[in-house]
């Protein structure tokens, strides 16, 4: 009976031991006995330009020498320069909390594309203590609506639009981050295409596409859907653009002008590359003999021409001719 009853006394001894070493705090200038944590109030790691960053840092400050409000900072670093944040205190006799609220907003240096924190205690003996792990904030503008848009149909192929997107996306095509798709539809019936990615082209707040192989001869609508999605929030962004393409044409150039003239009429004579469309054409011209110098018109007109030959006869007194 007595052997057991030793047996329980010694038991009791070491778990009263083991306790009192557990609340026992060593108070000194080295990293590795200072505890602490960093926190995000709201586990957000992506948030859009506009929008705040909140977190909080916890330490204990029984297990640092001479401990000090002061040096109990968390920093964030923006272009390669590293500031501390702005901060609130809330103080118990075993603890110290920071709260931080940092304002997300746009970088002059466009290749950063997450912003990093950090709580650091800063010794007396002049080291940076990290407490706990670093966050990353991955930040994007939010998808916004294009502005304007205007388009050009070379000769009646291969139309190229501009848009502009308003703002400068930081994260443009990376996975997670912002994406563009482009939906084209054709004719009253809506027939729908999209756009590969190797056709979409950005340049700072302009977005350029280019729809290439294209002949658009008799196409009275045309409607283009631009989609900008923010991948890590799951928002979108659609702007639906509707126009008539043939309003866009620009035409090449004519070719091989000759003309032939006498004393009283020149003729012109001209080649133009497509065969496919109906064009029309205006001269202006002028009299050598005009003392005022008045410059005439005269429009051609070619409905569907089957040749690239065009010849116009102008019946004027000696003209010399002005190309328009």
């Amino acid at each position: 009976m007595t052997m057991y009853s030793l047996i329980g006394s010694v038991i009791v001894l070491l778990i009263l031991c083991h306790s009192l070493v557990g609340i026992t705090f060593v108070k000194s200038d080295d990293c590795n006995n200072i505890s602490g944590n960093l926190t995000l109030t709201e586990n957000i790691h992506f948030l859009f330009i506009g929008e705040s960053a909140n977190m909080t840092c916890s330490i204990q400050k029984q297990s640092i020498q001479n401990f000090s409000a002061d040096n109990f900072i968390v920093t964030v670093k923006r272009c390669g320069v590293t500031s501390p944040l702005p901060k609130i205190l809330n103080e118990t006799s075993d603890l110290m909390e920071m709260y931080v609220t940092d304002l997300i907003r746009d970088l002059h240096c466009g290749d950063q594309i997450m912003l990093e924190y950090k709580c650091i205690y800063d010794t007396k003996n002049g080291s940076s203590c990290p407490i706990g792990e670093r966050d990353l904030i991955y930040f994007d503008f939010r998808p916004s609506p294009v502005k304007s848009f205007h388009c050009l149909v070379y000769n009646w192929f291969n139309m190229t639009c501009w848009f502009d997107l308003g703002v400068v996306y930081r994260g443009w095509k990376l996975p997670g981050y912002t994406m563009v798709d482009v939906k084209v539809k054709y004719g009253i019936l809506g027939i729908a295409e999209e756009l590969d990615q190797q056709y979409i082209e950005r340049d700072g707040t302009c977005l350029k596409i280019s729809i290439p192989q294209k002949i658009f001869m008799g196409l009275m609508y045309t409607e283009i859907d631009i989609n900008i999605t923010n991948e890590a929030r799951k928002v979108s962004n659609i702007s639906i653009f509707k126009f008539n393409p043939r309003t866009f044409v620009k035409p090449a150039s004519i070719e091989n002008l000759k003309y032939e003239r006498n004393a009283t009429a020149i003729k012109l004579t001209w080649t133009h590359n497509n065969t496919q469309m109906s064009k029309k054409f205006r001269i202006q011209y002028s009299s050598e003999y005009d003392p005022k110098g008045s410059w005439m018109q005269k429009e051609y007109v070619q409905i569907f021409p089957r040749s690239k030959m065009r010849e116009l006869k102008v019946e004027v007194p000696m003209v010399s001719l002005r190309k328009c």
